[in-house]
């Protein structure tokens, strides 16, 4: 019965519109450059790089520029590899098979460097998009956008603190006669600044139990991509992302609810999209729209995941159909088929691999 509750129950607000607006505005200025230069072709590049300003945002500004750095090279490096798939035209097979290693070796980088939100899942969505696409620009073109989208992620996440030590200097000077004032060497030092990488001293890897969740991940993307190519749905990756979402939960229940949550937020934001599709949309609609969606999705994602999933569905499918331009019909059965084979895939996985799951202790934390 708690977990029923816990179903209907919103978490409060923890000030969630300031990151939100910062996460937002990540995504708006590189989608709305790409925009006006008329390259429709590099929006999903410049989405997938801003991505990185999603992480760490609830951390000190020093580790957040790191942690979002990492994340960011790795959004980067995984785009390429998908280019370079889409490129030579490789098979739906080698996809699933490539984004199973991705999938693995994305949950070894996250849980090493104990990136926020946890899981592969964005390092999935980028690589198994992009390699999924039937045409894409030149490389160093692709490139060049979602790194700079990252380069503007890391100057937004920076911002606060070097604001708050600006104000924080002129307020210690304006209290002080001229000739008392302080040196600059002598104010407080900003304790935001930079933090080591890697994990603290006190809390050594245990690489044996990373390992094992790593293996949950490229399992249940494997699996879940497998039986979407298998069927011919279309879209296979979505299969994929949604079967990882449930082991980012570092708890059995914990990873059952994100399931649950997936599916029900999933069908919820299928018909926010078919409204939204319904509409006459040109480009700059649906680029405005991602904008206002990204916003609302990280206002919820911490207080209610199946709330966030009705901005979170059609922010994904606003992108590719931005992009690839489908049927909207096929659009949307694809997207629920391939959540419901997804999850299922990833609870059937965190139930038969349940067992080094106390090696992973943790709060419950929220992922994607």
């Amino acid at each position: 019965m708690n977990h029923v509750r816990d179903f209907f129950t919103m978490a409060p607000s923890q000030r969630d519109h300031y990151p939100a607006a910062r996460i937002a505005l990540g995504i708006a200025v590189p989608l709305l450059v790409v925009l006006a230069i008329g390259r429709i072709d590099l929006t999903i590049f410049a989405a997938f790089g801003a991505f990185s300003g999603i992480y760490a945002k609830a951390e000190i500004a020093g580790r957040r520029f790191q942690h979002q750095s990492i994340a960011g090279f790795i959004l980067v490096a995984c785009l390429g590899l998908g280019g370079a798939y889409a490129s030579i035209g490789a098979s739906p097979w080698a996809i699933v098979i490539t984004t199973a290693v991705v999938a693995g070796a994305g949950s070894v980088a996250a849980d090493y460097w104990r990136l926020k939100p946890p899981g592969s899942l964005f390092f999935v969505f980028a690589f198994a998009a992009v390699a999924s696409l039937p045409e894409v620009p030149p490389w160093w073109q692709a490139l060049t956008v979602g790194t700079a989208s990252v380069l503007w992620c890391l100057f937004l996440g920076a911002v606060p603190a070097v604001v708050r030590k600006l104000r924080r200097s002129g307020d210690i000077g304006a209290r002080l006669p001229a000739s008392e004032r302080p040196a600059p060497a002598q104010i407080r030092p900003d304790l935001s600044g930079p933090a080591p990488i890697g994990p603290a001293p006190q809390q050594p890897v245990d690489w044996s139990a990373l390992m094992v969740h790593a293996l949950r991940y490229a399992v249940a993307a494997a699996i879940a991509g497998g039986l979407a190519t298998f069927a011919d749905i279309g879209h296979s990756y979505w299969a994929m992302v949604a079967a990882v979402v449930p082991i980012a939960a570092p708890t059995l229940a914990g990873r059952l609810a994100r399931a649950v949550h997936r599916i029900v937020g999933t069908l919820g934001g299928v018909a926010v999209t078919a409204a939204i599709l319904a509409l006459p949309l040109l480009p700059w609609h649906i680029v405005l729209l991602l904008v206002v969606l990204q916003f609302l999705a990280e206002m919820f994602v911490q207080r209610h995941y199946t709330v966030a999933l009705f901005f979170i569905t059609p922010l994904a499918l606003l992108m590719s159909f931005l992009v690839t331009q489908p049927d909207p019909a096929d659009l949307l059965v694809d997207r629920t088929l391939e959540t419901v084979i997804g999850a299922l895939v990833g609870v059937a996985v965190v139930v038969l691999m349940r067992e080094r799951a106390a090696s992973l202790k943790g709060p419950e934390t929220v992922g994607r």
